[in-house]
């Protein structure tokens, strides 16, 4: 037991209150709402999650095309590269590409747990699953981007070779940066996929990892809008539900404000500790629906590019 609100002992109920020492606010709810309450909690937390997780990717592919501007920006003014320049460089990538492989890897693995707890395990299991084979699996660039990933946590860096200069073109000398990975270099027995080198070799003989990383991104941005749409009615009816609990409580009293309120359970005036209370608003609830915006318009990320 913990926290004393004011008044006659009522037994034991649920109810709304206000976790601040000086609020007697008090609201009684059925158990059936503090149920469906605890439930909207939890998928709008694990929508967060899928939400903050995607985010994580996005950051890690705006570090990968940071980069390339970079270096090339480098090469442009500077007299470049030394030894250590170049070699720095190439390490500089190789961390990079390993952090952004990995941080996909725990996005599309995590999604499935999220989604859940969101609309059931057998839903999710079945429907994740039919959109990764739509969107990701289909495409050449994922295979072998995952098929790099394997390798890099297992036996070699993604950088084979990578180029940096100049060329002119019109009147003006336009400096860039590639980084490539070559089927060659993995064919002699090192942990990767043979149907991914043949497939590589057909391509050439080697992946440029730049434009190879951009179709990469945006099959995962196809399959998070997928899995956004998948999720959104249930996410929708979670919103709902919190969203009617507090206009009930802010119906009642005089402070608006739904800061510290949560529902839980009372024992004679005491707030029962053994169950857990549910905030009606969380920074989460903001934070979510920030990234939501922020990350609303996805179509055709490969093509996309800053003209300077």
């Amino acid at each position: 037991m913990g926290l004393l609100w004011g008044g006659e002992g009522v037994g034991s109920m649920y109810a709304l209150v206000r976790l601040t020492l000086s609020s007697d606010e008090i609201l009684e709810i059925s158990d059936a709402d503090f149920r469906d309450l605890k439930n909207s909690r939890e998928i709008l937390t694990n929508a967060l999650h899928i939400e903050a997780n995607f985010c994580a990717v996005c950051e890690s592919y705006k570090l990968i095309e940071i980069n390339y501007f970079k270096t090339s920006l480098d090469a442009m003014i500077y007299n470049w590269p030394t030894n250590e320049d170049f070699y720095r460089t190439k390490y500089e990538y190789n961390a990079l590409m390993i952090a952004a492989l990995a941080t996909v890897r725990l996005y599309t693995i995590s999604i499935e747990n999220h989604a859940a707890k969101i609309i059931g395990k057998e839903l999710a299991t079945k429907k994740i699953k039919e959109i990764k084979e739509k969107k990701l699996k289909t495409v050449f660039e994922y295979r072998a981007m995952e098929a790099i990933r394997n390798l890099s946590q297992h036996s070699g860096f993604p950088v084979h070779n990578f180029s940096i200069g100049s060329e002119w073109i019109g009147d003006k000398n336009l400096a860039s940066t590639e980084y490539f990975f070559c089927a060659d270099e993995v064919s002699g027995g090192r942990k990767f996929e043979k149907e991914i080198i043949d497939e590589i070799k057909e391509r050439g003989g080697r992946i440029n990892l730049r434009d190879c990383f951009r179709v990469y991104f945006n099959a995962l941005c196809e399959l998070h809008t997928e899995v956004r749409d998948l999720i959104s009615e249930s996410v929708q009816r979670a919103e709902g539900s919190r969203k009617e609990m507090g206009r009930r409580w802010q119906s009642q009293f005089d402070d608006k404000s739904l800061v510290g309120v949560v529902a839980c359970k009372m024992e004679s005036n005491l707030l029962d500790k053994s169950i857990m209370p549910v905030y009606l608003e969380a920074f989460g609830d903001k934070n979510r629906e920030h990234l939501k915006m922020k990350m609303s318009s996805f179509a055709h990320m490969d093509k996309r590019a800053i003209k300077l």
